[in-house]
């Protein structure tokens, strides 16, 4: 009879499951979402939201308690900054998981874990989206901004010329 066993062994030596967690918890941070398998989303819960209750409190106990496991510190910097001042009056439930269904390969049930709350785009950051200009009784004339370096290729010159005895495609 087991008891009193807590946590996911996920099938790895303690090595392999740290740098797990680790990549797991990075990526979150970063995208403020992941997809991954059920488990492995469950066990990495607890760690982010940890931290993020952590983060709360911006002192520099907290930034070192953080540091020692997230060694990035764009990623440190971007959950006290953007990350955990969104959940000051929340008490917990910063992530919550949505079934996506089973991996085609081994029918593994995914989900995507994701933050609550989004962050909103720091101020100054280039916007891409289409600007509306002109008068509002009159229909707006819609302007998208440019892609600097984008060159517009046609499909003959992209794809490669057929091969006049197989009738495949190839390169001579």
């Amino acid at each position: 009879m087991k008891k009193r066993i807590s946590g996911y062994k996920l099938n790895r030596d303690s090595q392999a499951r740290l740098a797990l967690m680790k990549n797991l918890v990075y990526a979150l941070i970063e995208h403020e979402f992941i997809v991954t398998t059920k488990i492995k989303a469950k066990a990495v819960t607890p760690i982010i939201e940890k931290m993020i209750t952590r983060a709360k409190v911006d002192s520099v106990q907290n930034r070192r308690m953080i540091q020692a496991y997230i060694q990035e510190n764009d990623l440190v910097k971007k959950l006290f900054v953007t990350i955990a001042p969104q959940y000051k009056e929340v008490k917990g439930g910063y992530t919550k998981l949505t079934v996506l269904g089973n991996r085609r390969g081994d029918n593994a049930p995914l989900v995507r874990l994701s933050l609550t709350k989004k962050s909103v785009a720091p101020v100054g950051a280039k916007d891409l989206s289409p600007v509306v200009e002109g008068k509002a009784t009159k229909k707006p004339k819609v302007v998208v901004p440019e892609i600097v370096g984008a060159k517009h290729v046609s499909p003959v010159a992209a794809a490669p010329k057929l091969v006049k005895r197989t009738g495949k495609r190839g390169d001579k």
